[in-house]
């Protein structure tokens, strides 16, 4: 036993001193001879525990007591460690022992506690330290920017666990080009629970859109967007704000199941395997309104017959030349460019807008206008900023002025007149007429 005490395993280098074979490798490094280091299995053998006197390993291997070392629990190990009960020995065999068990230990298994090669040791440093450098230059720890909340969010569809599944299947109609699915967005698929609003999941839509569609424009917004059934058809009024649950019942009717629910196109079949029901919505891009919400200069599907702006009034002037001529002409084309450039150009470059009134070089008439003098009691309204109600409170407070006889503005249940006081100060005054049916007076 003295000379198997000093013999390494040949292949992770570990001292096994009740090894019977002192040759060759450990149990441990036999098992993993056959094994391909890329496997799952490799790695699930790497990581079983192993004899530290015998160099043994078993999955189910039972884990040492607290101050001791690892054992397969055989009679020899247990007694060259001195793990054994002190009622399983009563001799002094134990006590003869355990000097030379303790020395062995600290002369291998203190260099190698773990038995495992030092190349991997150092490999495993190695990584370590470049974390820690890692984590130095960017100021935060390593690791993944999905959370565990959004990783469990994703996996339950956006609702509790254990909620009904639906598969949410899209792809994109541009309102540039209605006759055809845009190719260029591409298509996508995504779980939902069935507590999950429409328009939420709109807004994670119209999230993954903007990935592509933002690179060299400006984003999309829900506004501008709009879901509809595959091949471009409407869904039924009221319906767009339900939950997923609540819309897929609306539709889940033999009337309406053929052509909405399906009716799936190709590029989602495989989502059948999935055994969830699927919704295969197009999104609708409403080209226009966002063009007018991001860049109304660059509308290119308003033909200016409606646009009082300049550029508008130059589109028109130009549509209707080339009516006359019956064609527009090269000749006039080029003419006409560097004009509509110069007028989009001017008025694009006012950054704040300015007004185009100006006073009249002919002055009007002066009429003369009759007016009333008129005593008004000032009363000051008072309102509690909690429940809205209102006070009426006499300010004891009297305005004299005069009342001009003739309306400046008038409907259907009060006349507008302008009021001037002996301050000089303008105000207005309105008369509401015909409150209620019993009551034909006027009050002011």
């Amino acid at each position: 036993m003295a000379d198997s005490q000093g013999q390494a395993c040949s292949d992770c280098g570990a001292t096994f001193p009740q090894r019977e074979d002192s040759t060759g490798p450990c149990a441990k490094c036999l098992k993993l001879s056959n094994l391909a280091r890329e496997s799952a299995e490799y790695a699930d053998i790497l990581n079983w525990p192993q004899c530290e006197m015998c160099g043994v390993t078993y999955r189910n291997m039972r884990p040492p007591a607290v101050g001791q070392v690892q054992t397969c629990n055989g009679a020899g190990c247990k007694q060259a460690t001195g793990s054994v009960a002190a009622g399983d020995h009563d001799n002094d065999e134990l006590g003869a022992q355990q000097p030379l068990a303790r020395s062995v230990l600290r002369g291998s298994s203190a260099a190698n506690t773990t038995n495992t090669p030092e190349t991997y040791q150092l490999r495993a440093a190695a990584t370590r330290d470049r974390l820690k450098l890692s984590a130095q230059h960017h100021n935060a720890g390593p690791g993944t920017t999905h959370t565990t909340e959004a990783l469990l969010s994703y996996e339950h569809g956006g609702g509790a666990p254990g909620e009904q599944k639906f598969f949410i299947a899209w792809q994109v109609r541009n309102s540039k080009t209605p006759s055809r699915l845009d190719p260029d967005m591409g298509c996508h698929s995504k779980r939902w629970a069935s507590s999950v609003a429409l328009p939420d999941v709109k807004a994670d839509v119209v999230a993954t859109l903007n990935v592509h569609w933002a690179k060299n424009k400006a984003p999309l917004s829900p506004d501008h967007v709009s879901f509809r059934w595959f091949g471009n058809r409407l869904f039924d009024r009221n319906t767009s704000t339900l939950s997923v649950g609540a819309f897929y019942e609306h539709y889940n009717v033999p009337s309406k199941a053929p052509c909405c629910l399906n009716d799936i196109p190709n590029a989602f079949k495989h989502l059948r395997k999935q055994k969830l029901p699927v919704l295969c919505f197009e999104v609708y891009i409403d080209y226009q309104g966002w063009t007018a919400d991001t860049d109304p200069d660059e509308n290119d599907d308003n033909d200016g017959d409606d646009d009082d702006t300049a550029d508008g009034v130059m589109r028109s002037a130009l549509k209707s030349l080339a009516a006359r001529n019956g064609k527009r002409t090269r000749a006039l084309s080029s003419a006409a460019a560097p004009l509509e450039r110069t007028v989009r150009l001017r008025s694009s470059a006012a950054a704040v807008p300015e007004s185009h009134f100006s006073l009249s070089s002919r002055a009007e008439a002066s009429r003369v206008h009759r007016q009333s003098p008129v005593s008004l009691s000032k009363i000051i309204c008072v309102a509690d900023k909690t429940t809205g109600a209102c006070k009426l409170i006499d300010s004891d407070t009297t305005v004299i002025g005069k009342i001009i006889d003739t309306p400046f503005a008038r409907g259907t249940m009060k006349q507008a007149y302008e009021l001037i006081t002996q301050d000089g100060d303008q105000l207005v005054a309105k008369r509401f007429v015909k409150l209620s049916e019993d009551d034909d007076t006027a009050n002011v």
